[in-house]
């Protein structure tokens, strides 16, 4: 969980609600997805002298950079193993990293490239990725690309509505998403 109303923490709480554990990433700190392992996260923080957008995994007190000199870095999400993220590149395009032990840097361009498209899950098999693309003037529409970098995008859901926040189910065979198609995001 996040405190959006202060982006000052992530905070891990018991089945019963009760907080129990919380780790800063400052004012400046706007997207999460915590690792498969259930004790890393990946997130997106502001940097306060250029106002890039860059990408750490935090793992308890050490936090890894994973993304540097590039102007925005978001909206990353977790491979199923947990070695890899997929994350929106300036909002233009989807990149990969490969989380290593050394903090090696390896990006991949999936081919994807939109007015704006960022990443919503990867599936379990890791095999595939949704993401949201938008061009201006037009509502969002869900595609998935092949995590390889094989193939063209395809398109999961595209309708005169907007549509988000896709999720692969655990044996991969369907996803749920949003929808404003009945006048609110359901």
């Amino acid at each position: 969980f996040v405190d959006f109303a202060r982006h000052t923490d992530v905070a891990w709480y018991d089945r019963s609600g009760r907080r129990i554990a919380a780790t800063p990433v400052g004012d400046r700190a706007s997207w999460i997805d915590i690792a498969p392992d259930g004790r890393r996260f990946v997130v997106d923080i502001e940097d306060e002298e250029s106002g890039a957008r860059e990408l750490w995994v935090v793992d308890g007190d050490r936090r890894t950079r994973i993304t540097y000199g590039v102007p925005e870095s978001n909206d990353a999400v977790w491979s199923p193993d947990g070695t890899r993220v997929a994350f929106s590149l300036s909002g233009r395009e989807l990149r990969e990293h490969r989380v290593g032990q050394s903090g090696s840097r390896v990006l991949r361009t999936f081919g994807v490239s939109n007015n704006h498209v960022y990443p919503t899950h990867w599936s379990r098999d890791g095999q595939w990725i949704a993401y949201v693309s938008w061009f201006k003037d037009a509502n969002d529409d869900i595609w998935m690309v092949r995590a390889d970098g094989q193939g063209s995008p395809v398109p999961l859901v595209a309708t005169p509505f907007n549509e988000g926040q896709a999720r692969f189910s655990p044996d991969g065979r369907y996803f749920a998403y949003t929808s404003n198609e009945s006048g609110r995001a359901e």
